[in-house]
């Protein structure tokens, strides 16, 4: 089975075309980021890069694209409509999952308005439908064949100001137990992917105003119940860290599929006999298309976690 995981598109709308009445909120803040920190520069050929990475699936051929948030950059319908157009064929496909990102929900207007289930609801169904919330699954879980089962959660929520961070809150983690217990994921091998990450490139824990709040209770959660791997995106720069000191499940972060000051990459993983390989492909600004990256660090195989004691 193989997956294709990216995250962090960003279609952004123009610094000049916000209204002024939305500097005064949150969407200030995305403004400044846009301007002051010439954030939108790193994103105008947002739409090139989606037309070369759609183009390049056709080339994998993956039995499930993941997405792991961040298609708008402040939650505005535009962003939302543009994100749509770019992936028609995509938000009609039946095997394409995806959960929406900090700044798919990025102030409380735009998180009850629901754009992104409106949008690419196709994205959030599960295969375990007995675990569906009001509004979308959770967690929303594929099963692919008879071998593994890729299990997302949602972890985005509006913030104030200058806080991005990220939380899953009691009651889902509990439906991420749930769901990791039961029979049809059982004997599985598990991905379990969400926007937020744990840790930095350098290992370090993300900061409090920008990491998942109950990350430590996420990782046990995967720990205690036979994740074998978890995918993310939200940090910008990808990166891999296997078992060891760091963390007690595999974290691979596809990092941002758009962002210049970046890679621009996507991760394909793809499961054997021994573990999830990992491997890596990323654009190519000359020839407009992505290319497989050989060499790219955490490219290699990820060993299967050892199956919980029933």
């Amino acid at each position: 089975m193989k997956i294709a995981h990216f995250s962090d598109v960003h279609f952004t709308r123009k610094p000049g075309e916000f209204p002024l009445r939305d500097l005064m909120s949150k969407r200030g803040m995305g403004w400044l980021n846009l301007t002051v920190r010439r954030r939108y520069k790193r994103f105008v050929a947002v739409a090139q890069v989606v037309g070369a990475f759609l183009r390049d699936l056709q080339v994998v051929k993956p039995d499930l694209i993941l997405f792991t948030g961040d298609l708008t950059a402040v939650a505005y319908p535009q962003e939302f409509e543009a994100a749509a157009e770019a992936f028609l064929d995509l938000r009609k496909r039946t095997d394409v999952l995806g959960v929406p990102g900090n700044h798919d929900v990025y102030v409380r207007k735009a998180n009850g308005e629901q754009l992104f289930a409106d949008l690419f609801g196709n994205w959030l169904r599960s295969d375990c439908p007995d675990h569906s919330g009001e509004n979308f699954p959770l967690p929303a879980v594929r099963l692919l064949g008879d071998e593994v089962a890729v299990v997302a959660v949602p972890s985005a929520r509006p913030c104030k100001l200058a806080d991005s961070s990220g939380f899953i809150g009691e009651e889902r983690l509990k439906a991420v137990e749930k769901t990791l217990k039961e029979p049809d994921i059982a004997g599985r091998r598990v991905i379990l992917a969400l926007h937020y990450g744990f840790f930095l490139e350098n290992g370090k824990p993300d900061k409090k105003s920008h990491g998942l709040r109950d990350a430590d209770e996420l990782l046990e959660v995967a720990k205690n119940n036979g994740v074998d791997l978890i995918v993310h995106g939200h940090i910008h720069e990808r990166f891999v860290h296997q078992v060891g000191e760091i963390t007690p499940v595999a974290i691979a972060n596809a990092g941002s599929l758009t962002d210049k000051k970046f890679s621009r990459s996507f991760h394909v993983i793809e499961s054997t006999d021994n573990g999830f390989d990992l491997r890596v492909r990323r654009y190519d600004e000359t020839l407009n298309q992505f290319v497989s990256w050989l060499g790219a660090p955490g490219s290699s195989v990820i060993p299967f976690a050892a199956l919980p004691i029933s």
